[in-house]
C-alpha cells in the first residue's frame, strides 16, 4: 500500500464494517452520480463501482489518481483540489452525458478541510441529493449541535440541510492509525425555497452573533451592526429571547425569528 502523505491528511480507512456502513447510508443507485472526494487508494471506490453507479472521483495526489484510473477504468477520474474544481461546471457536464444533474457526495474528508468543504457544497455547489462524510468524531459533533451547544458549523448546516452522526469510527480503522476517533456524518439537504437576499442577511447575522465567543448576544449585536444596546434588548425581547441569552443557545428557528426582527 502506497505510503500515506500527512501534508495531505491522508490516512485510510481500511475497515470493511465501515466500508459498508459508509455505502449504507450514502445508498448509491445503478446509474446514479456519486462524486467521491479523496478516493486514496480506492477501497471505498471499489464498493461504489460494484454498486453500478456512475463514479466520479476527485482526487489531489497525483501518484493516486494515476494508480485509481489504472485499476478503475470506467471511474472518472479527476486530478485536482476540490475545494477549487468548479463543481458546477462538471455537474451540468453530467447532465448532458446521463440526462440528470442530481448527484451525491461521499468521502474520507482530512480534518483541515472538513468545515470549509461542508459550507463550500451547501452553498455553491448544486445541491447534492445526500452527502455522506467520514470525519473526525468532534467535528461531526460540532456540526449537529443544538442548544446550548450551537456554533456557526452546525447553524449553517441546519440552514440548508438536517445532519446526524450514523456512526463512529475507532481510530484504528485507519492506517496510518490517527490520533482521534471518527463519525460517519449524513446531510441530507432540504428543498427550502429561501431567497438570495434571506440568506444573506441571515449569515450576516450569524457571524456577528457568534463574532465574541463567551460575550452575550446583544453585546456582539450592538458592536456589529452599530446599533445603540438599548434598542437591540428591543429587538431581542420582540423575538421572544432572554437579552442576556448568549449566540451558543439560540436554535435555528431562533435565529430565523431574530433576522425577521433586525430586518423589519
Amino acid at each position: 500500500m502506497i505510503k500515506a502523505k500527512k501534508s495531505l491528511g491522508q490516512n485510510w480507512l481500511i475497515d470493511p464494517e465501515a466500508h459498508e456502513k459508509i455505502i449504507a447510508t450514502l445508498a448509491p443507485q445503478v446509474g446514479e452520480t456519486i462524486l467521491e472526494v479523496g478516493p486514496g487508494t480506492g477501497l471505498l471506490t471499489r464498493h461504489l463501482v460494484n454498486s453500478g453507479a456512475n463514479i466520479v472521483a476527485i482526487e489531489k495526489d497525483e501518484v493516486l489518481a494515476s494508480q485509481l484510473a489504472k485499476k478503475f477504468p470506467t471511474v472518472k477520474i479527476i486530478t485536482g483540489d476540490i475545494l477549487k474544481l468548479d463543481i458546477e461546471t462538471l455537474i451540468g457536464n453530467w447532465k448532458m452525458e446521463n440526462g440528470k444533474s442530481c448527484y451525491k457526495v461521499v468521502g474520507n474528508i482530512p480534518y483541515y478541510l472538513t468545515s470549509h468543504l461542508i459550507r463550500l457544497a451547501l452553498e455553491e455547489w448544486p445541491q447534492p441529493q445526500r452527502i455522506v462524510f467520514l470525519v473526525q468524531q468532534e467535528v461531526a459533533e460540532r456540526a449537529v449541535a443544538k442548544p446550548p451547544h450551537a456554533n456557526l458549523l452546525s447553524l449553517s448546516i441546519e440552514y440548508y440541510a438536517t445532519a446526524s452522526i450514523v456512526g463512529l469510527v475507532n481510530r484504528s480503522s485507519f492506517d496510518p492509525m490517527p490520533e482521534v476517533d471518527s463519525a460517519i456524518l449524513k446531510i441530507q439537504p432540504d428543498n427550502r425555497q429561501l431567497t438570495i437576499d434571506y440568506r444573506r442577511k441571515f449569515f450576516r447575522l450569524l457571524h456577528i452573533g457568534f463574532a465574541s465567543k463567551r460575550k452575550q448576544l446583544v453585546n456582539n449585536l450592538s458592536v456589529g451592526l452599530k446599533i445603540d444596546k438599548d434598542e437591540i434588548v428591543k429587538i431581542i425581547k420582540n423575538a421572544g429571547l432572554d437579552p442576556q441569552i448568549r449566540p451558543e443557545n439560540l436554535s435555528f428557528e431562533q435565529w430565523n425569528k431574530l433576522v425577521h426582527k433586525v430586518v423589519s
